[in-house]
């Protein structure tokens, strides 16, 4: 029974080893790193061994916010959670964390898959600024004025303020 135990126990590190995806295994109460696999230590730029033992907070960029991730992760399943990282080499990057809470050999564990979404962050935020500049003059667009116009009156009726508007029309603008 000992010797199937072992090699069930040796099984299961060797399929979280060689998850197609990088995946930290930590303490639910402290979130010291238990185990991790060598994709989860690439993107840390860091070793397995390097990892263990270390406190999971040391790879956040706000270290509140490995507070409030374990806290939502020790009252469930944890899906998509958006946060920014640290690799040990002191490269920021934007990551979505996904958690499962379990008991091992009596001990409240976490195990969370990490995406690095760092690409899809950047791109979001090109096409953010992108709905909102005027790609020939850089400047802000009529959709980006027409919100802008009704924060401002919203204000201006909010206090019992005046507002006033100049609007300049150019003709053959892109000529200019």
């Amino acid at each position: 029974a000992e010797q199937v135990l072992r090699q069930q126990s040796e099984a299961l590190v060797k399929m979280f080893a060689a998850a197609p995806v990088p995946f930290v295994l930590t303490t639910a109460d402290d979130g010291t790193v238990r185990l991790c696999n060598p994709r989860a230590a690439d993107l840390f730029e860091t070793t397995v061994d390097g990892m263990i033992g270390k406190s999971a907070g040391a790879y956040y960029v706000e270290p509140s916010e490995r507070a409030a991730f374990a806290h939502a992760a020790r009252s469930g399943k944890v899906e998509g959670y958006s946060v920014e990282l640290r690799t040990e080499k002191g490269r920021t990057f934007w990551a979505l964390l996904s958690a499962q809470p379990i008991e091992l050999d009596g001990e409240s564990l976490l195990m969370v898959g990490v995406s690095d979404i760092t690409e899809q962050r950047r791109t979001e935020a090109e096409l953010r600024e992108l709905a909102m500049r005027d790609p020939l003059t850089g400047l802000f667009n009529r959709r980006t004025f027409v919100e802008a116009a009704a924060q401002e009156i919203a204000r201006a009726d909010r206090y019992g303020q005046a507002i006033s508007l100049a609007l300049v029309d150019v003709d053959h603008f892109k000529r200019i």
